[in-house]
Parts: C-alpha cells; sequence; structure tokens
C-alpha cells in the first residue's frame, strides 16, 4: 500500500557535513511541528560553503529554552538587553519568533556531532533485530558567533570554487 504525505518527514531535508565544525549560512527559518508528536519548533535550514543544505529543529517550549537562548544570541545577534518574558514558555515562543525574523541570512559555526543509533527492526526478514547506524546532527549547543577574529576570510581555495553566499 502506498504511503501518504502526512505519512512524510519534513525533517532530514539534507545530510548533514561530516562531524566537526563548519562555517553556514541560516538560508531559511521557519515555524514547524514535529510529525510525531506535534512539538513546535523552528526549524533553520543551513548551507555549508560548498552549498550542502540541511535542517536543525530548535523545538519551542520551556525545557528547551536555553537552546533558544544560544541560537537568539550566537546565530542572530540579540542585543544582551533585550527584554524577554519572565514565563519560561511566552520567553520560548518571543525567542522563536525573533529567530524566525533574523536568523535568515547570518553566518554561524555550526559543531556537528556523530553518534551510534541502536533500534530494533520492526518489519522485514530482520524484525526483532537490533541494528546500529551512524546519526549526524547538530550539537545541542553546536552554534559559535562567526566573526572575522574566530574564522577567516573564506578564500576561492577553501571551497573548492566559487563560495555560493
Amino acid at each position: 500500500m502506498a504511503r501518504t504525505l502526512s505519512e512524510m518527514s519534513e525533517f532530514g531535508g539534507g545530510k548533514c557535513p561530516p562531524p566537526g565544525r563548519h562555517l553556514c549560512r541560516v538560508v531559511k527559518a521557519a515555524p514547524w511541528k514535529s510529525p510525531k508528536k506535534g512539538t513546535p519548533a523552528t526549524m533553520l535550514t543551513l548551507a555549508t560553503r560548498d552549498g550542502n543544505q540541511f535542517e536543525d529543529p530548535l523545538f519551542v517550549g520551556p525545557k528547551a529554552l536555553w537552546r533558544l537562548v544560544l541560537a537568539a544570541r550566537r546565530v542572530c545577534g540579540m542585543p544582551e538587553d533585550t527584554p524577554i518574558p519572565d514565563d519560561d514558555g511566552e520567553a520560548a515562543k518571543f525567542l522563536a519568533r525573533y529567530i524566525v525574523d533574523n536568523a535568515p541570512g547570518k553566518d554561524t559555526i555550526v559543531t556537528i556531532e556523530e553518534r551510534d543509533e541502536v533500534f530494533v527492526v520492526t518489519e522485514g526478514p530482520d524484525q526483532g533485530q537490533k541494528k546500529t547506524v551512524k546519526r549526524r546532527r547538530v550539537s545541542a549547543a553546536g552554534y559559535e558567533t562567526a566573526s572575522n577574529d574566530v574564522v577567516p576570510p573564506p578564500t576561492d581555495d577553501d571551497a573548492g570554487g566559487e563560495i555560493p553566499f
């Protein structure tokens, strides 16, 4: 039986670059919801200097507030004296809106990590067996400010040609 569009995940729109630090540009920032639990998030679409695009969700909620603060500071350059709501849930929503409005076009250094993920196969001939795959993702605190003193200006040699942004 064919699957439907509602069963398709929007996440993972590209392959993460190899583990390590990468200079990236935020191409897009948009509201998003997790297809499994419906958790709201801000989905960042990032592009490496060689044009590879990948996505990273920033979940919107009190428990993920620290990550939204990190992105607002290090990616968007939010001023330190910006007033933030006292309620953590409202603060998360405020920061998510700020990121959607201000992150596109900004450069940031992104740290990619690779982990082994163990899962049990639920269908097919290997059903019930444990499998291990390597998964790459942006590390939890994987955003750094891209400033000229941290990252030298790119050259044509660094990117293997013209820089796409």
